[in-house]
Order: C-alpha cells, then structure tokens, then sequence
C-alpha cells in the first residue's frame, strides 16, 4: 500500500488520504503495535490523512452453555 501511494504521489495523482482495515487478535504476531505505528507514520510522512475504515478485535472466547 505504501509503495503503491507513493509512486501516485510522484506520478502527481491527487490522493488526500487512505482508508485502512485493521483486524487485530491477542496473537502479539498478527499485528504488533510498534508495526502499526511505523506504516502510520510513513503514510503520515507522505502529508497523507490516514483513517480506519474498518477496524475488528478477536478476542479468544469459549462459549459456556449452548444457546436456547
């Protein structure tokens, strides 16, 4: 995403700012925090707007009774 950005960005396409997805579990490998913050900061490097369009939590969950 960041190298797709940027090469618009030179080419002279008006892009404002981007829209990140951001699925996120217990499991630290999936997305790490300081991961995160890089790749936000790069896009924000650019002079772009960066907002979460769509963000979801995985929690571990073992149900304890059957639903009605």
């Amino acid at each position: 995403m960041y190298n797709l950005v940027k090469g618009m960005l030179s080419r002279g396409v008006p892009i404002d700012g981007v829209g990140l997805q951001l699925h996120i579990t217990t499991d630290p490998s999936y997305v790490s925090p300081a991961g995160l913050d890089l790749n936000l900061q790069r896009l924000i490097a650019l002079g772009l707007q960066v907002h979460f369009s769509e963000m979801d939590v995985r929690l571990p969950w073992t149900p304890t009774a059957t639903p009605p």
